[in-house]
Order: C-alpha cells, then sequence, then structure tokens
C-alpha cells in the first residue's frame, strides 16, 4: 500500500482599498493540495458589514452597506480531513468625500486669474477628479488638480458675487460637493486726485489718491514723470522737489491692482 501525505495552501488574493458605498472585490484566493474536496472560507471582524467571499471563486467581497473601518480578516481553506492553511487580507474602507471651500477666487472686472487649493478634501480614496459648474461663464476647473481658472469679459464673470458647485470624485467613483463663492470687483477707478500749487524752489506733496474698484493691493506709478517728480507707489502720494521751474506741468498716474 502507499502512504501519500498532502499540505492545505492557499494563494493569491489580494488586499481591498476602497470607499463607504462602493462595492469592490479582491482577487481570488485559490485552494490546492490537502486531501478530497477543499472549502474556502472568511473569518474575522467582517460580521454584519456586508464583506463576503465566493466559496467557488475565492474572491472576498465588500458591499454597498459596508462601514468606513480597516478589516483584518483571514481566508481559510480546509479539506475533508480538516486540515486547514489560510492567507490574511486586509480590506480597508474609507470615509466618503467631503469637501469644504477653503478660499473664494477674487478677481477685477475684465481680468482673469487661476487659483489652487480653492477645495479641501477630506476622506475618500485618491486620486481624485474635479468639475465645476459653469453657471456665470468664465469658470473653469483643472479636472487633476483642481486648479481653478476665471475670465471675466463681456457678460462672462460680471462685477459682483457668484456661486458654482465644485465636484470631486474619488478613484471609487464616490463624489462629494461643496459651493465655492467667486468675487467679482468692479474695475479700478480715481475717484479724487488733487493737484499741487507750489512756488519755485519749494517742495510739495499732492494728498493720497481715493480708488474704488480693484482687487487687493494697489501699486501707483507716473507715467514718463518730469525731472523732480516722484510718486510713493504704495500710496499714491506724489511729491515735488523744488527743482522745477515755474510753469505748468500735466503728469499721468496710473493704478494696478494684484
Amino acid at each position: 500500500y502507499a502512504i501519500y501525505v498532502t499540505q492545505v495552501t492557499v494563494t493569491g488574493g489580494s488586499n481591498i482599498t476602497t470607499t463607504a458605498g462602493n462595492a469592490k472585490s479582491s482577487s481570488a484566493f485559490t485552494a490546492s493540495g490537502g486531501h478530497g474536496v477543499l472549502t474556502l472560507s472568511l473569518s474575522g471582524n467582517n460580521s454584519g458589514n456586508g464583506i463576503s467571499i465566493d466559496t467557488n471563486t475565492g474572491i472576498v467581497s465588500t458591499s454597498v452597506n459596508t462601514g468606513a473601518n480597516t478589516y483584518y480578516d483571514t481566508v481559510t481553506a480546509t479539506d475533508d480531513l480538516g486540515n486547514k492553511a489560510s492567507e490574511t487580507i486586509t480590506i480597508i474602507v474609507n470615509q466618503p468625500v467631503s469637501l469644504t471651500a477653503a478660499s473664494s477666487p477674487t478677481i477685477t472686472q475684465g481680468k482673469s486669474g487661476s487659483f489652487s487649493s480653492v477645495v479641501t478634501i477630506t476622506n475618500g480614496t485618491g486620486p481624485f477628479t474635479y468639475s465645476i459648474t459653469n453657471t456665470s461663464g468664465g469658470v473653469s476647473i483643472d479636472s487633476s488638480t483642481g486648479t481653478i481658472s476665471l475670465v471675466s469679459s463681456g457678460s462672462n464673470l460680471t462685477a459682483g458675487t457668484h456661486y458654482e458647485t465644485v465636484t470631486v470624485t474619488d478613484s471609487q467613483g464616490i463624489s462629494g460637493t461643496v459651493v465655492i463663492t467667486i468675487v467679482v470687483n468692479g474695475s479700478i477707478s480715481f475717484t479724487s486726485v488733487s493737484n499741487i500749487f507750489t512756488s519755485v524752489g519749494r517742495a510739495d506733496t499732492t494728498t493720497a489718491p481715493s480708488i474704488s474698484g480693484g482687487t487687493g493691493t494697489k501699486t501707483f506709478a507716473l507715467v514718463s514723470p518730469d525731472s523732480g517728480v516722484t510718486i510713493n507707489s504704495s500710496t499714491g502720494v506724489v511729491s515735488v522737489n523744488g527743482s522745477l521751474a515755474q510753469g505748468s506741468y500735466n503728469e499721468t498716474m496710473t493704478v494696478t491692482d494684484q
């Protein structure tokens, strides 16, 4: 007579990473060796969480009802003599995507700009894909980075406050949305600029100009000023140093926002 000694083994399989609400499966675990028919089973902290194994294919699956958590389970093969072998499987189920608006993109009417890190993503399973509504016109988003581009032109993004919805979809097809605020300020205009009346040899300054509209820090400059005439680029105050000869001088001031 002959004596046959065999050993049960379990090979293959893979861990699972997904997002709550998305069912996902592992690759197949394969049982071999042993005596007679081999039976696959799953054990661990999966009770009531929608995690199961197909005993025919050896594929472990989560369900749309599997809660967010990290599960450590064991796939076991048993032959008809009770001999066993096992492999572990880690199942990571992330919380669904959650979004918050981190900043409000702001531009001046008639201008354009790009803005990163407008939306903060919490949870989900990367990589992420971005999209945005464009109800105001002139609004787009980079689907990979989430950078938002604005172009205020004509009827697109007129001066005022606009609201658009950003949608982020993770690699498992689970999405989240958040409403962002876009501010378009009116064009820059001077509302008051004083003249200088002075005497030969006497230094003098204007008052600071009053500005309306625009966005952020303003920078002032003079276009081809006469010698002896300067401007404070931060305040817009124009100064003469006393070297000007008698006469009238016309200077052109510009202001640029950020």
